[in-house]
């Protein structure tokens, strides 16, 4: 009886796996090109016509349910490749597949007597691109795996039989040695794998967190080199413009985009076997001088969205080959990236004979829709690296990996490893170029304290210290110490600072300084916020007060990317140069200035790295505002002057279908009595051979002086014009500056030059930028141009060819 019960049993089981292995089969493989190997992500495998199948991953790996009873066609399609339709007996037995390159396959298209079918589907994409942008949404968090790897490319390798004949040549050269053994190599591992673990938030408008969780770095310890994973590319393809190594390509899907790009239907598809995605080929029209980008888009049927993209940057003469994939799911009802690639081939640089190629792969899981984020869960960090244990770091890093490393990954990180101590000087100089920072024990050399010029100091040379995080997080002592060779004359400076809240950038610094001030500069923030157009002119200066002060300053974030700073300061100056100025105490040559400051700065979507407590800024978007309130009463805080002063500075761009405009704005109201170095000097660039952004390029460093004064630099880049080759990409750049001022008791100020502008300074200009473009050892282009400006109006030189300037612009570009 019992035996009969299990034979029934067991007919059962069997019958019922019999019945569901009728239904379905699951086939798991991997699609790769067939010229070059390389694995092929986000390709297409549909059952025939059915409408059901599914897409490959970012790593070119399928799961494929195909019922077992169909004997039709699998149809694998992927744009810029040839359709193949493999009978599905066939992919049972061999479910990896290769395409065959289609390189005609993205030709042009002409459609006549209606409108191309692709653009209504783009016009309706870009009308719905606020509702899919992830930037748009809330907030957001999700938890993010990278794999960065740096590898030499391997389709410009050796055949074997030339590595062959080069093994059996026992009289080989040293260089063709050393070939043979970079040819081995590159068939057995990478040049640099590293791994990162991090947590981002995301809250409106543009706060954005990621805390790094675990890094791993073949050779390295420095989590600065693992955790650049995320800032490849946006996290989203919809915005305008797509700012990517310094270069802003326009998006085809931006409200100009029928404009600006051809799109063709290539394809119709699926999404998940049940909703239809067309898939659309894009590329900038002919004729249109635009930073493009050339690629693929599939579109959602029903909610026109995003599924995947693929891009690439359509001027081949750049030293870059740039690459990009997203792929994005739904969550909770929302479009959301889950997994991006990023590939740069650097073109021209060789090793070798070989380019050189960096990948990235992204993983996003655990993702939350509208989180209940508040501000106080962000800070002005938008990336925070600190240091991990290494074990714990890869026990996260192996959690969160979704794949397993490969061969050849896997040998990396055992042969970087295995020489890793030559590399630490590598890595300590990547890190202290980063941050501006040497670490020596629990002190820091200040590298921006060791060296400088100016046309007053000459070269001057000097050292800086300050305790750092291995001493104490939350106070910090310094000093510093430089020489001037033209002077001849020491400077030097003492700091502590209590830290009371890192993230908000709560902190108390006391500061000394026995040190040159510049005439005409206006100190904002304790803080520098200087960029090269900064340093170019610093080269210049020629007239300095020496500036021996005390100060206390306060500062802190008091909302999102809006800082204050309150500041008390007692100062002496004595002027470098022959200057007295009359005041209530009778004529001074030498005097002091006591003043209470208010400072504020708004700065939209700053960023900032803070790498083992070392804050450093990488990024900032526009507009930027800065607002000082200064005030001195000789009654109250002592001194010689008696004033109340204001200062405004207001920086904004813009970008239009015709270029971009730029626009600087600044503003100063000074009620009372100020010496000569504390008031304005007009914003002149005329010493300089070199066009510094706003500033009068016609007008002299010191030319004009006012205490009420007000000023506006605008320019507009029309973009490329006419010529596009690596030797030449010409930009047509137009000008206007127009400032105007006064100046109260100007008799005070004795022994020195200068003029007021009370009837309005004008200048107008017309520029080319990158005329000539240089490679920088095949890696990018150093760019020059040329720029002439006017100066016209009341303040004109009489002799007209006085009023002409020509300047040389300087930028890098791909």
């Amino acid at each position: 009886m019992l035996k009969r019960q299990l034979r029934h049993l067991t007919f059962c089981i069997v019958f019922l796996m019999s019945i569901f292995d009728g239904f379905s089969q699951t086939i798991t493989g991997e699609i790769k090109s067939k010229s070059t190997g390389e694995l092929l992500p986000f390709v297409s495998i549909a059952i025939g016509d059915t409408g059901n199948g599914v897409t490959s991953d970012i790593n070119g790996a399928y799961q494929l349910n195909l019922p077992s009873s169909y004997q039709g066609v699998i149809l694998v399609r992927n744009v810029g490749y040839h359709m193949q339709a493999i009978t599905a007996s066939d992919l049972r037995k061999n479910p990896n597949i290769f395409l065959e390159e289609d390189i005609q396959q993205l030709s042009e298209v002409v459609f006549q007597a209606r409108e191309n079918p692709a653009n209504e589907i783009i016009r309706r994409t870009i009308k719905n691109r606020e509702l899919h942008d992830p930037d748009r949404l809330r907030s957001h968090q999700f938890t993010s795996y990278a794999k960065e790897i740096y590898r030499l490319d391997p389709n410009e390798a050796f055949s074997d039989s030339l590595l062959n004949l080069l093994g059996a040549n026992t009289g080989m050269s040293k260089n063709d040695s050393i070939k043979l053994q970079i040819e081995k190599n590159l068939r057995q591992r990478h040049i640099f794998v590293a791994e990162s673990v991090s947590e981002v938030k995301y809250m409106k408008p543009g706060m954005r967190n990621e805390t790094v969780l675990a890094t791993n770095v073949s050779g390295f310890n420095s989590g600065l080199l693992a955790a650049t994973g995320s800032s490849y590319q946006p996290l989203g393809f919809y915005k305008p413009v797509i700012s990517m190594l310094g270069t802003e390509y326009v998006n085809p899907i931006n409200p100009a985009g029928l404009s600006q790009y051809d799109f063709y239907i290539e394809d119709t598809l699926f999404y998940h076997g049940i909703d239809t995605v067309w898939v659309l080929s894009f590329e900038p029209k002919q004729g249109k001088k635009i930073d493009g980008f050339v690629g693929e888009v599939s579109i959602h049927q029903n909610d026109y969205a995003i599924t995947h993209v693929v891009a690439e940057n359509a001027d081949q003469k750049s030293t870059v080959g740039l690459k990009i994939e997203q792929n994005y799911d739904m969550v909770k009802g929302q479009w959301f990236p889950v997994m991006q690639y990023t590939n740069w081939v650097l073109q021209d640089f060789k090793y070798y004979g070989h380019r050189v190629v960096l990948e990235n792969y992204r993983y996003l899981s655990d993702i939350s829709i509208n989180p209940n984020l508040t501000a106080d869960d962000f800070s002005d960090v938008s990336l925070s690296i600190q240091r991990q244990d290494p074990k714990k770091s890869i026990k996260l890093i192996e959690k969160k990996r979704p794949t397993a490393l490969d061969v050849m990954e896997l040998e990396t990180f055992n042969k970087m490893d295995s020489i890793s101590r030559r590399l630490r000087p590598i890595e300590t100089a990547i890190e202290s170029l980063f941050t501006q920072r040497y670490e020596v024990g629990k002190l820091d050399l200040r590298l921006n304290d060791i060296i400088g010029y100016n046309r007053y100091e000459k070269l001057r040379l000097g050292l800086g210290l300050e305790t750092n995080d291995n001493l104490l997080k939350w106070f910090k002592v310094g000093g510093y110490g430089g020489y001037g060779t033209g002077d001849r004359v020491w400077k030097y400076g003492a700091n502590m600072k209590f830290e009371f809240n890192r993230r908000n950038s709560s902190y108390l610094l006391l500061n000394y300084r026995h040190d040159l001030r510049e005439v005409g500069a206006v100190d904002y923030f304790e803080k520098s916020y200087g960029n090269l157009a900064d340093l170019i002119r610093s080269f210049q200066g020629n007239l300095f007060d020496m500036e021996t002060h005390y100060k206390v300053t306060a500062n802190s974030r008091v909302a999102p990317f809006t800082y204050a700073q309150f500041s008390i300061k007692k100062a002496e100056l004595n002027p470098t140069y022959d200057y007295s100025v009359q005041t209530e105490n009778g004529v001074l040559e030498a005097y002091d200035l006591n003043e209470m400051a208010i400072s504020m700065r708004f700065a939209r979507k700053e960023r900032y790295v803070d790498l083992y407590g070392r804050k450093v800024a990488t990024g900032v978007e526009f507009p930027i505002i800065k607002f000082r309130y200064a005030y001195a009463d000789p009654s109250l805080l002592g001194g010689d002057f008696d004033y109340t002063r204001y200062d405004l500075y207001f920086h904004y761009e813009k970008k239009y279908r015709l270029g971009k405009t730029r626009m600087i704005a600044k503003g100063n109201y000074t009620n009372g009595s100020l010496p000569y170095s504390y008031l304005m000097t007009g914003s002149g660039n005329r010493d300089s051979y070199v066009a510094v952004w706003g500033f009068f390029q016609t007008m002299g460093r010191y030319e004009f002086l006012s205490d009420q004064y007000a000023a506006l630099f605008l320019r507009h880049n029309f973009g490329n014009v006419l010529i596009n080759s690596k030797v030449i990409k010409p930009e047509l750049v137009v000008f206007h500056s127009t400032g105007i001022g006064e100046l109260e008791d100007s008799e005070v100020h004795n022994q020195v030059e200068f003029k007021t502008m009370e009837q309005g300074y004008f200048e107008a200009g017309v520029g080319l930028k990158n005329l000539i473009r240089v490679s920088l050892v095949n890696l990018a282009y150093l760019t020059a141009g040329v720029e002439a400006h006017y100066r016209y109006g009341k303040y004109a030189f009489r002799n007209k060819s006085e009023n002409l300037v020509f300047k040389v612009n300087v930028s890098y570009s791909l």
